[in-house]
């Protein structure tokens, strides 16, 4: 006689191997350092992405743009336009979570 597997049965064999995968990953990811924004090039190029819809073409008075690590331990970049010499205004800024490319705070100054 054939035996069928019930729904029961099959989630109790597969739910522990889709657990350890996912822990598997989720270590894998903090034990490398895992970053969607690893360097200032990639920081640069996700904050025009954002700013150009919002700000137009008038954040390009502000280039070259600058990014940096908010502070030591931080997984914040901070990326933001430098205002030329004699030039009244602000600059485009930007704050981009490193781990998951969220956009923490985005502003121009006036």
């Amino acid at each position: 006689m054939k035996k069928s597997l019930n729904f029961k049965s099959v989630l109790i064999f597969i739910l522990p191997f889709v657990y350890l995968a996912c822990t598997t990953v989720r270590n894998m990811k903090s034990e490398n350092n895992f970053s969607y924004v690893p360097n200032e090039e990639t920081a640069i190029k996700i904050a025009e992405a954002i700013w150009y819809p919002i700000y137009g073409s008038k954040i390009e008075n502000s280039k070259p743009y600058k990014a940096h690590i908010k502070d030591k331990d931080s997984l914040v970049w901070i990326v933001e336009g430098i205002l030329p010499k004699g030039m009244k205004g602000g600059v485009p800024y930007i704050e981009i979570n490193r781990s998951d490319c969220k956009i923490l705070t985005v502003s121009h100054g006036k």
